[in-house]
């Protein structure tokens, strides 16, 4: 590596005044164009993340950008082009652009990236002046007394269950370091801790490592149906940041809630 190769984008955010958990809800795989895109869902999220002042990471795949040789849904079977994609997901995030800490490529838009040179996430970025992360981010968080790092990817993994797709993404625990690590592609949602030991001051600590699959915002049919893959759980984890203790919760379900 050259002097000075940056290997992946780092953004760094100071909330030291905060008083009450941070929190953080993580997107992945809207696949807004899809026919199986649900929409009302993606809308809903967006109110929640400004009722509750939370703050928003994007993992990828937010269009389907189906095109006429992609696998999976081609063009034909999206019931908007590209074009009106990328207006309706400025449009869907316009509101809370203020909010988004980063963005990144997923496998979908990477497509019209392959064949015509065109960023589709840094359009997408640029109209909203937030974060572009291009294919791996790490956000540095300041929450009160407490420093806490984020790593997001899309990813990538053909694995059928949730723990081989675990299995398949905690090789990055390895490549980089940080307190949680988020991932797109699989559509599934979950959580798993992982627990290493450290030194730290001439001792030796504890510390939890959080790996978060970020869900996804499709009903069932088209080519999950085709592929006879299995229903996944709808919906995006929200990532909640202590600032008096370094303390870190990771809700999959807070949307049904509220």
């Amino acid at each position: 590596m050259e002097k000075g190769e940056k290997l992946m984008e780092v953004f760094n955010w100071n909330f030291k005044s905060v008083k009450k958990p941070l929190e953080i809800v993580a997107m992945a795989d809207l696949h807004v164009g899809s026919t199986e895109c649900d929409m009302k869902l993606i809308k809903k999220t967006i109110k929640l993340i400004q009722k509750r002042k939370a703050f928003c990471i994007l993992l990828g795949d937010l269009a389907d950008v189906g095109l006429r040789e992609s696998p999976g849904a081609s063009v034909y079977e999206n019931n908007m082009n590209p074009k009106e994609q990328l207006e309706t997901l400025i449009e869907l995030f316009r509101p809370i652009r203020k909010n988004i800490l980063g963005s990144i490529v997923g496998n979908h838009s990477w497509r019209i990236e392959k064949v015509t040179g065109l960023c589709f996430m840094k359009i997408f970025c640029d109209s909203l002046q937030i974060p572009y992360g291009r294919f791996q981010m790490m956000n540095m968080i300041n929450v009160g007394k407490q420093k806490y790092s984020i790593f997001s990817i899309h990813g990538s993994s053909n694995a059928m269950t949730t723990e081989g797709r675990i299995n398949a993404f905690k090789k990055q625990l390895d490549t980089i370091e940080s307190d949680i690590y988020t991932f797109g592609h699989t559509h599934d949602k979950a959580l798993k801790i992982f627990s290493k030991r450290i030194i730290v001051e001439n001792k030796v600590i504890e510390k939890k490592q959080y790996m978060v699959l970020c869900g996804n915002f499709l009903n069932y049919g088209g080519y999950s149906e085709m592929k006879g893959l299995p229903v996944m759980q709808k919906g995006a984890p929200l990532i909640k940041l202590y600032p008096n203790k370094h303390k870190v919760e990771v809700d999959l379900h807070w949307w049904e809630k509220d």
